[in-house]
């Protein structure tokens, strides 16, 4: 694959990834507003996106991926617990108690933070075109949640 045809597929990606954030923003919103909370959209969120990467692994004959050495699982568990489920308990927090652009906006303050460390505390250069990149994208969600 062409190093062209990589970034096409790479902004393709991101731009599926963000327009499913946005979508499920408003579609949690709508469900939160029907009376599901927050921990429950999470369980249930957390349950179908397990169930569906279990599906795709199986379909693809890749049930060996799905093996975890003993010594994995405290990191997995952690990793699902904390990394997975709370991010999940904490985005429908948001959303339920702020408006969903802003919520986003908090949300996307991740890319960021995670540049701001790599320059700041590890030293390691962070291209012009990232600042770039970040400053567009952090205007755009400052428009959209007004």
């Amino acid at each position: 694959m062409t190093s062209v045809a990589a970034a096409r597929r790479g902004y393709a990606f991101v731009l599926a990834g963000a327009t499913c954030f946005v979508v499920n923003a408003g579609v949690s919103k709508v469900a939160m507003s029907a009376g599901v909370d927050p921990p429950r959209l999470s369980s249930v969120r957390c349950a179908g996106t397990a169930a569906g990467l279990l599906l795709l692994v199986l379909v693809t004959g890749r049930a060996s991926a799905l093996r975890v050495r003993r010594d994995e699982l405290p990191l997995l568990l952690t990793y699902g617990v904390a990394g997975v489920a709370m991010l999940q308990l904490t985005y429908f927090v948001a959303i339920d108690r702020l408006p969903v652009g802003i919520a986003l906006l908090l949300q996307y303050l991740a890319p960021l933070l995670i540049a701001l460390w790599a320059r700041l505390v590890t030293r390691e250069p962070v291209r012009r075109t990232v600042w770039f990149a970040l400053g567009l994208s952090l205007v755009g969600l400052a428009l959209v949640g007004r």
